[in-house]
């Protein structure tokens, strides 16, 4: 037997091509070959020593002995030292990737506006190449106005730090071969603002002061506008004042605006560039003051003149008119509008149509466009009446006679007859409860009695006199006591039928209401069986009315029966009522009640009948009995009205 040791080892992959150094530009695709002695052998790829594994750009593949590496689009990161190994052997080659330079970011055509700051940016590929600037084909050199900066990483700007309109052509940048250019336009630049306004303003306080201020910027708007309202120099703060600003007006609205603060005031709007004023005058229009020294004269019974003077201040506007204003101090009420003056007619007005003897104030009132002033009052009360007064009211005014239709009045002549001599006199009448009086009869002369007649028959008047001198009718006189048109003797009557019959029970109420007449009035009377019936406040009244009487007994009892009359009685006679009234109640009990049998068994009773039946005849008897044992009453039985009376008790218990 014999044995050996066999060493199996893996075959060396030898290179039989190795790879090569190139250089490419970006975006170019990279190809790396190599090719080993044998097709089974297995290569690594390496970057820097690090493995590269295939993904969407890089590709690994073989071929027969042939090994590729393949890069598309390559960067410039792709660039490295790059192996190719096998178990047994290794390849190497550098890559270089170079920049392929073009403008990532170019110029573009730009508009920009003087004095404003103007960037311009390119980017290039190449982080590493220079760029040149041009205006209209002449190099650009940096200045005070001008600077070109290398930003780095490709990136370059030409910055003006503020244009001017001579910058106006057209921009170039060159990098190498590469050239990029764009127009500038340079717009001219904003002016300060001018203001297009007039020189007042006129506005009611009633509601907020708008003024729309127009206003112009020439050239091309670049900075904010401002707007302020000045008054007395100092600018009115936002809680007084609201700012609105537009493209072409600004908005002043003053809040709360007053005629005391009209007056001169100044708009300032500015911008960037500088500042436009515009002093204007604000009226702010209020009603006007009240009229002053109002005045009332010429006055006579049915007119008078009213003049005034215009107020110190129209309120900013002119006086329309005026407002004439009467208040009658006889009547309830308030105000009355009596005319309307045009400023133009001047400051008085002539009233036609007083009462006379009415008192009035006046008033005047001041209107504008905005309203209507405060009154400007006459101080004094006017009286309507002629320079003459009249007579004083008659004086102690009686009626001495009436009948049904008619009356005789005298009276005496006032105390003073005003100063004209009294032509007449005036009877005037109402009913009593009436509210009006009536003119009844004119009596021509300086009389001081008169009849009136036509007089409706019972009906009550009252009378009254009103003496008359040039000047009219005095105040009437006191009135009359009232009278009743009726002849003035009449016997007293009832009216109706008088007093009645009447039944009723215990505690019910006795009540005659009675309704009379007569003249003079009668005197009334109440009598029960011929004694004079008097009130006592509790039980009995006696209420007395015109021509009515009301007796009333409250509670009535058994005494309170018997005949009642009652009598009224004047100079012209007597009259009577009389009636029987009856007051119910239980009778009174049985009297003389007697045994006239005794036996054994039963009882004989006798007995007579009440004294006092209670107002109606007895209808029968009931007899009882009592057991002295038990000490109770129990029916015994029942017997008709007769009397005397008698009853036979039965069943009764011997020896009890």
């Amino acid at each position: 037997q014999t044995t050996t040791n066999v060493v199996i080892s893996e075959y060396p992959y030898k290179f039989t091509k190795v790879l090569k150094y190139q250089q490419v530009t970006e975006k170019d695709t990279i190809t790396l070959l190599c090719e080993i002695d044998d097709p089974a052998g297995d290569v690594t790829w390496l970057k820097n020593g690090q493995e590269i594994k295939p993904d969407k750009r890089v590709s690994i593949t073989k071929d027969g002995r042939k090994r590729k590496l393949v890069i598309k689009d390559c960067k410039v990161t792709d660039a490295g030292a790059f192996a190719c190994t096998t178990n047994a052997d290794r390849t190497e080659a550098e890559i270089l990737v170079q920049y392929q330079n073009r403008f990532n970011k170019k110029l573009k055509d730009t508009v920009a506006v003087e004095r404003e700051k103007l960037v311009f940016d390119i980017e290039l590929q190449d982080q590493t190449a220079a760029a040149d600037w041009f205006f209209n084909g002449e190099p650009i050199a940096s200045n005070d106005r001008i600077e070109i900066k290398n930003l780095g990483g490709g990136k370059h700007q030409l910055v003006f730090k503020k244009l001017e309109m001579s910058d106006q052509g057209e921009i170039t940048c060159k990098s190498g071969e590469l050239v990029s250019s764009c127009k500038l336009e340079v717009k001219k630049g904003e002016l300060k603002p001018v203001i297009n306004f007039g020189d007042t303003v006129d506005a009611p306080v009633t509601k907020p002061v708008i003024m729309d201020v127009p206003y112009t910027v020439e050239g091309t708007r670049q900075t904010q506008v401002e707007a302020k309202l000045f008054k007395d120099g100092k600018a009115l703060p936002l809680k007084e004042l609201e700012v609105a600003i537009t493209e072409d007006k600004v908005v002043f609205t003053i809040k709360k605006p007053a005629r005391n603060l009209s007056g001169k005031y100044q708009i300032k709007i500015s911008n960037g560039q500088g500042e436009d004023s515009k002093d204007v005058h604000i009226n702010m229009q209020d009603v006007p003051g009240a009229p002053r020294d109002v005045d009332v004269f010429d006055i006579f019974q049915t007119k008078c003149n009213i003049s005034w003077k215009a107020p110190v201040d129209d309120g900013g506007s002119g006086i329309v008119k005026y407002i004439i204003e009467r208040q009658d101090l006889s009547v309830k009420g308030g105000w009355l509008n009596i005319a309307q003056v045009p400023a133009s007619e001047g400051t008085n007005y002539h009233c036609t149509d007083l009462v006379h003897k009415r008192e009035y104030k006046f008033r005047v009132q001041a209107v504008n466009k905005v309203g209507l002033s405060e009154y400007g009052l006459c101080s004094k009360t006017v009286l309507a009446k002629d320079p003459w007064d009249e007579p004083s009211k008659p004086r102690d005014v009686e009626v001495v006679d009436w009948d049904k239709d008619h009356a005789d009045l005298k009276w005496k002549t006032p105390e003073t007859d005003g100063g004209a001599p009294i032509t007449g006199y005036v009877i005037e009448y109402k009913e009593k409860f009436g509210n009006d009086w009536t003119e009844g009869k004119v009596i021509e002369g300086d009389v001081t009695k008169a009849t009136i007649d036509g007089l409706k028959e019972g009906t009550q008047y009252e009378f009254r006199i009103r003496a008359v001198n040039r000047a009219g009718p005095s105040d009437p006189s006191d009135a009359t006591k009232p009278i009743i048109a009726k002849c003035r003797f009449v016997k007293p009557f009832i009216v109706g039928e008088g007093l009645t019959n009447m039944v009723v029970k215990k505690t019910q109420v006795i009540k005659y209401d009675i309704k009379y007449g007569g003249e003079p009035p009668p005197e009334v009377a109440w009598f029960l069986n011929s004694k004079q019936i008097f009130e006592d406040l509790d039980k009995i009244t006696i209420d007395h009315y015109e021509f009515n009487t009301v007796l009333t007994i409250r509670k009535a009892i058994r005494s309170d029966s018997g005949k009642y009359k009652l009598t009224l009685t004047n100079s012209s006679g007597t009259c009577d009522s009389i009636a029987d009234v009856v007051v119910l109640d239980k009778p009174s009990r049985p009297s003389s009640i007697e045994a006239v049998e005794v036996r054994a068994n039963h009882i004989k009773v006798t007995w007579n009948k009440p004294s006092d039946n209670g107002g109606s005849e007895i209808t029968g008897y009931v007899i009882e009995k009592m057991d002295l044992e038990t000490g109770r009453w129990i029916p015994a039985g029942e017997t008709g009205p007769e009397s005397p009376g008698n009853f036979k008790v039965t069943g009764l218990t011997p020896k009890k």
